[in-house]
């Protein structure tokens, strides 16, 4: 997540378009590949499965919403640099390691 912060940043703040996109392809894999140690860690058998769908549709939120702002007026770099900023230290802050007892044992 910092790397896809800092990515937005970079193509906010200077427009180098290709330097931030080697920051955000840097993060792209490693949010991706969280999926599933987070549903294995927080969630039993039965809840594995809608956690994961979950997770995974959640990576195309910024890219859903920042197609709807980019058709108004607003910059949606900005928007989305903006909101990124203000989640990443609240990710940090309340997301714990991994939870007291395990749902199960994988």
């Amino acid at each position: 997540m910092i790397f896809t912060t800092v990515g937005l940043w970079i193509n906010y703040s200077f427009n180098f378009h290709t330097v931030a996109c080697i920051f955000v392809a840097i993060g792209c894999p490693l949010l991706l590949n969280i999926v599933t140690k987070v549903s294995a860690s927080w969630f039993g058998p039965k809840g594995r499965n809608v956690a994961t769908t979950v997770l995974l549709l959640a990576y195309f939120i910024p890219n859903t919403v920042e197609s709807f702002i980019g058709r108004n007026l607003i910059d949606a770099s900005l928007v989305l640099s903006i909101v990124s900023s203000i989640i990443m230290p609240l990710c940090f802050m309340l997301i714990y390691d991994k939870p007291d007892f395990s749902p199960t044992m994988s």
